[in-house]
């Protein structure tokens, strides 16, 4: 019985810490507007729908790769770095998500949306599953516990 005790103390501890992590990541995703952000610093040459500049087939790692330390066109201008303005990996992947939805809703003629605007949006989705999918085993988890004790 005691070490049934113990076991579960110990899992709601761990738990703790990981949801205390999930909590502070989350209010820094609360504190950031993306839309505001890009509005401001991003629509001036992507387009204030994400028309221009925005290769959706780009594997997010390259994407965020840019917006932190900037990237070298073709033509000018150059895509700035933004991580000494504030940007870290987090702030860059809800950049990109935002573009992503603004460029879902600019539908081509036609009524079709262009492959690359869809696999931005899968993307997302699998990133958005695999972040319920944790906080699922904590609820699993702590029921568990209530079993026990």
């Amino acid at each position: 019985m005691k070490l049934g005790i113990a076991i579960c103390i110990l899992t709601l501890l761990i738990f703790a810490g990981f949801i205390s992590a999930l909590a502070q990541s989350g209010s820094e995703k609360q504190s950031f507007e993306r839309a505001a952000y890009y509005k401001k610093n991003c629509a001036e040459c992507h387009g204030s729908e994400a028309e221009k500049k925005f290769n959706a087939d780009l594997p997010e790692g390259q994407m965020v790769d840019a917006i932190l330390n900037g990237q070298q066109m073709e033509t000018p201008p150059d895509m700035p770095a933004f991580a000494e303005k504030g940007i870290n990996e987090e702030r860059a992947k809800a950049l990109i998500s935002y573009e992503g939805d603004q460029a879902i809703a600019t539908v081509l003629p036609g009524g079709k949306i262009p492959r690359q605007i869809i696999s931005v949006r899968i993307q997302t989705r699998r990133r958005l599953n695999r972040e319920s999918g944790a906080r699922r085993i904590l609820s699993n988890a702590s029921s568990c516990c209530s079993v026990l004790g």
